[in-house]
């Protein structure tokens, strides 16, 4: 096994890591949402149906938008006629695939604003499930990073 299939598998490695740790997070955002419902806690924030329309458009922006992200910054690594060094593009996949997560997290943060100030735990267990299938569309693959260490030796899948 030469250096780079050692760097390709490590960068697969450190991928699926970080893709299941923020998955778990929003787990424990649903989690912390039943909690404080279940214990009759919420807080009462005016700006009643244009807060959580803002809210809701946020979060479908973010879940949408992750996704988007990753896939713009992937398609510019696999068509780098300059030649990107393996490990440098897999780094930059890894940081794209990290703001990817974060941006589709935060549809699960303003499900449990949401929880908090309605106390309909819907809002929580829709955002963050809407954010698991963004997350799920992220999940590292294997013959993606191939794409990006191998160019030269793997045929691509998609028409750029």
């Amino acid at each position: 096994m030469d250096e780079r299939h050692r760097t390709l598998r490590n960068s697969l490695l450190i991928s699926v890591l970080v893709t299941l740790a923020m998955m778990g997070s929003v787990i424990i955002y649903m989690l912390v949402a039943a909690f404080f419902v279940g214990q009759g806690q919420t807080v009462a924030v005016p700006g009643g149906p244009g807060l959580h329309a803002a809210l809701l458009a946020a979060a479908l922006l973010c879940a949408v938008g992750g996704p988007a992200y990753f896939r713009m910054q992937r398609r510019g690594l696999t068509g780098d006629p300059r030649g990107t060094p393996a490990g440098l593009a897999l780094v930059r996949l890894l940081r794209a695939r990290i703001v990817g997560l974060a941006l589709a997290e935060t549809a699960a943060v303003l499900g449990l604003v949401q929880t908090l100030t309605t106390g309909d735990i819907r809002w929580s267990a829709a955002l963050s499930l809407l954010a698991l299938a963004a997350m799920a569309f992220l999940w590292p693959r294997r013959r993606q990073l191939e794409r990006i260490t191998f160019p030269d030796e793997v045929q691509a899948i998609e028409p750029r």
